[in-house]
C-alpha cells in the first residue's frame, strides 16, 4: 500500500516564486497578472505536472489531480483508490483501506438520500422561525439548480460572466436577454442582480479593468470600475430594469465604501429609469437597491446610507480580508484568515442589528453562508438570510432544520465575549 499527495498551488508557487494568490490568478479566466508572473507560473506548472480542472471547480466537486509522485510507483492493472474529498490517494489499497472505502461510499449514500427529502421542506428552525435561503448563481444550470432544490430567490446573480473571456463589451441587449431568462427562470421568486465586479482577481479582455494594478484588491473594483465608467453602467443597469418587467428583480452593488458612491448610483439608476420611459420601454414597477457589505468601512456606516437602500447584503469573503488585513489566497496565511475571529463576529452582530433595528434586510452572500458548520453562529448572531451556492443549499437547510434559534440567542452573548477562534471552536462543539 502506498499512499500519495497531490502537487498542489503551493507547490507552484514555491517552484514559480511567486505567492500562492499569483498562481490562482493565472488560473483563473481573466483575472489580472502580469506577462511575467504568468510565464513563470505556467512554466513551473508545466514542470510539475499540476493543471487546473475549471469544470469540476464551478460544479463545486472535489477533485484531485496531480498525483505524479504517486504514480511513478504505478504500474498498469494496479490498482488505486482515490477519495477527493480528504486528498488521499492509496495504492494498492489492503482490505482494511478498502473496507473503509466502502463504509463512506454507503455514508455518502445515505446522507444524500436523507439531504434529497429535503428540497420540498420548509426552512424552519426546530422552535418554528422560518429562514430564508437563496441562491447564489452565475450561469443558467445555477438558476435551474436553485429552482430545483426550493431556493426562495437568487440572493447574487454574477454578471461578470458577459464580460470575461471576450474582447467587447455585451450591449444592452445582450444583457436584457440574460436578465430576462434569470427573472423567468426563477418563476416569480426574487432575482438579485449583482452589477459589474471585475477588479481584484477578475479582469476582462476589452481593457476595462486594469491589470497591472500594484494592490488589485485595494484598486479600481466593484462600483468605483462602474462609476469611472459611467455609459457602461448606464447600460447595464438599463438593461436590468428592462428585465424586471418579467418579475422581482433586485439590484445589488458591489464594494461600497460610502454615502458617495451610492449618491452617484441613484442618479444613474433613476437617468436609467426616465430614458427607458422616454423611449416606451417597459419596466417593473419596482426594482429595490442594495449594497454589499464588504468594506469595514461600509460595515461601520451603514447609518450613511440606510436611506438609500432597501437591502444590504454581506460579502463575508473580502470583508474576513479586510478586516484581518490578511489575503485570502495566501497559503502561508491560511490560518489567519478565518471568519471565526472574535472581531468578524462581533462586526457582523452589529451589522445584523442595525438591520433588525431599521427594518432592513441583511443577507450573507459568502462562503461563511454555505457552510453548515457555520449556521448556528450565523443564527446566534441574528442572521436570517442566507445566500449560498445551490450545492450546498440542502446541507444549510437541514443545519437551520435541527437548530433551536432561541437556544442559540440565549447563547450569543457567551460567544460574542470569545477573545480567540479556539474558544469560538468550543462554544460551536456545545451546539
Amino acid at each position: 500500500m502506498t499512499k500519495g499527495r497531490f502537487v498542489s498551488a503551493a507547490d507552484v508557487a514555491r517552484q514559480a516564486g511567486v505567492s500562492r494568490s499569483a498562481v490562482s490568478r493565472t488560473f483563473t479566466p481573466g483575472a489580472c497578472v502580469s506577462d511575467l508572473v504568468r510565464s513563470r507560473v505556467e512554466a513551473a506548472a508545466r514542470d510539475l505536472g499540476y493543471h487546473v480542472n475549471r469544470m469540476a471547480r464551478s460544479l463545486h466537486l472535489p477533485l484531485l489531480v496531480n498525483v505524479g509522485e504517486l504514480l511513478a510507483h504505478a504500474n498498469d492493472g494496479d490498482a488505486m483508490m482515490v477519495d477527493a474529498s480528504s486528498g488521499e490517494v492509496v495504492l494498492e489499497p489492503s482490505a482494511e483501506d478498502l473496507a473503509r472505502y466502502h463504509a463512506r461510499l454507503a455514508q455518502i449514500g445515505r446522507e444524500r438520500a436523507q439531504l434529497a427529502r429535503l428540497r420540498r421542506q420548509p426552512t424552519r428552525t426546530r422552535d418554528g422561525v422560518d429562514i430564508r435561503l437563496y441562491a447564489n448563481a452565475e450561469s443558467r444550470e445555477d438558476v435551474a439548480d436553485a429552482h430545483a432544490q426550493g431556493a426562495d430567490g437568487v440572493g447574487l446573480y454574477r454578471t461578470e460572466f458577459l464580460f470575461l473571456q471576450r474582447r467587447e463589451l455585451p450591449t444592452e441587449e445582450e444583457q436584457f436577454l440574460a436578465y430576462r431568462d434569470l427573472v423567468l427562470g426563477m418563476a416569480g421568486r426574487v432575482a438579485t442582480i449583482r452589477t459589474l465586479d471585475l477588479g481584484a482577481d477578475k479582469a476582462d479582455h476589452t481593457g476595462l479593468a486594469l491589470r497591472s494594478e500594484p494592490n488589485p484588491a485595494l484598486g479600481l473594483r466593484g462600483v468605483r470600475l462602474s462609476l469611472a465608467h459611467p455609459a457602461l453602467f448606464l447600460t447595464q443597469l438599463r438593461a436590468i430594469l428592462r428585465a424586471s418587467a418579467y418579475g422581482p428583480v433586485r439590484i445589488l452593488v458591489p464594494m461600497v465604501s460610502g454615502r458617495e458612491e451610492m449618491l452617484q448610483v441613484c442618479e444613474l439608476l433613476e437617468d436609467a429609469r426616465s430614458g427607458l420611459a422616454a423611449e416606451g420601454l417597459q419596466v417593473g414597477p419596482v426594482a429595490e437597491l442594495g449594497a454589499m457589505i464588504e468594506v469595514p468601512a461600509a460595515a461601520l456606516g451603514l447609518g450613511d446610507i440606510v436611506d438609500l437602500v432597501d437591502f444590504v447584503s454581506v460579502g463575508t469573503n473580502d470583508l474576513v480580508q479586510y478586516l484581518l488585513a490578511t489575503d485570502r489566497n495566501h497559503e502561508s496565511l491560511a490560518e489567519l484568515y478565518t471568519p471565526r475571529h472574535p472581531a468578524v463576529l462581533r462586526l457582523l452582530a452589529e451589522v445584523f442589528a442595525f438591520g433588525r433595528r431599521n427594518g432592513i434586510p441583511v443577507a450573507v452572500c459568502g462562503e461563511m453562508a454555505g457552510e453548515a458548520a457555520n449556521v448556528p453562529l450565523l443564527l446566534a448572531l441574528g442572521l436570517r438570510d442566507f445566500s449560498l451556492h445551490p450545492s450546498t443549499l440542502l446541507e444549510v437547510r437541514k443545519a437551520i432544520r435541527e437548530a433551536d434559534l432561541g437556544s442559540l440567542r440565549r447563547r450569543s452573548g457567551t460567544l460574542l465575549r470569545c477573545h480567540d477562534r479556539a474558544a469560538i471552536e468550543r462554544w460551536l462543539e456545545r451546539c
